[in-house]
């Protein structure tokens, strides 16, 4: 299980990345959308919706601003882009301390 974290709207091509999680390892995917970016940015949720048809069940949402400790514990594995890796530790958020493996990405736009 992999959870992707979307802080803003630069974050899009993470959902590349899940993408080929998904069709590369069959793997489970949990969005983490505290912003509810995929319901105000219909690019986004075009994204995901190409998923969800050829994928079936391997994508969710979470759309909570809290990340437990049980919720990260289910997870082998967190995606986050540079910026908001940035912005989380700036913001000293609790749940860094409690994550599995993190993957950091930098767009190539960035």
């Amino acid at each position: 299980r992999i959870l992707v974290s979307l802080q803003d709207f630069n974050d899009l091509f993470l959902i590349s990345f899940a993408e080929r999680f998904i069709q590369n390892n069959n793997a489970k995917v949990i969005l983490s959308d505290p912003n509810r970016l995929l319901k105000t940015n219909m690019i986004f949720s075009m994204a995901v919706d190409k998923i969800n048809a050829e994928n079936t069940q391997q994508l969710q949402l979470h759309e909570s601003h809290t990340l437990t400790s049980e919720f990260l514990s289910t997870f082998n594995l967190v995606l986050v882009s540079y910026s908001g890796w940035k912005d989380l530790t700036r913001a000293k958020q609790s749940w860094l301390l409690n994550t599995p493996s993190v993957l950091i990405l930098k767009s190539k736009r960035s």
